[in-house]
């Protein structure tokens, strides 16, 4: 689903709406459509609930890096590895195996993922999907080797933590706006 993703056109992962979001047909058109709904008090109760929906989702996949990048890979879907002697791609790993490798329940993982008091909303969409993008060339993203095991995914977990966390407080700011009066 093009909601669910932007491909960039370069490792500048500088954003240009029509150029990578032609018609809002990305995760950054996503989250504005939807907070747009959410906001118009004019809209039924059923598509307002959708839309909060679809933006817990969307601000989500815009925090995990591989719905950001500028490889022509599908977001990590092509790019093969083996975890554990078992073939799986790069996406998958990020999507469930990072934080899932740290074999802690819910309930014990949820309070590690919450933010700071303190902390502040950083931007738009627009900029969470371009930072998501620079950690997919500069952060380690990619892993050196295509066989990758618990080194790797303990040195990614702190990053999984850290955007989960970060989207937090943006889904927070976003609803915030959306629903204001």
């Amino acid at each position: 689903v093009k909601f669910h993703y932007i491909n960039f056109a370069d490792a500048s992962c500088r954003y240009d709406a029509r150029r990578d979001c032609a018609d809002g047909q990305c995760v950054v058109g996503a989250v504005e459509r939807y907070a747009a709904v959410l906001h118009d008090r004019t809209r039924s109760d059923a598509d307002r609930a959708e839309a909060l929906r679809f933006l817990v989702h969307f601000v989500g996949a815009a925090h995990q890096p591989l719905h950001a990048g500028y490889r022509n890979d599908r977001g990590g879907n092509n790019h093969q590895v083996q975890l554990a002697g078992k073939g799986t791609n790069l996406h998958s790993v990020w999507d469930r195996d990072i934080l899932a490798s740290s074999k802690r329940s819910w309930r014990k993982l949820a309070p590690t993922l919450q933010p700071p008091p303190d902390a502040k909303p950083a931007g738009t969409a627009r900029d969470w999907a371009e930072a998501s993008c620079r950690m997919t060339r500069d952060d380690g993203v990619y892993p050196s080797s295509r066989k990758i095991g618990p080194r790797y995914l303990d040195a990614m977990r702190p990053r999984v933590e850290q955007r989960l966390q970060r989207a937090a407080i943006e889904l927070a700011n976003v609803l915030e706006r959306s629903l204001a009066r």
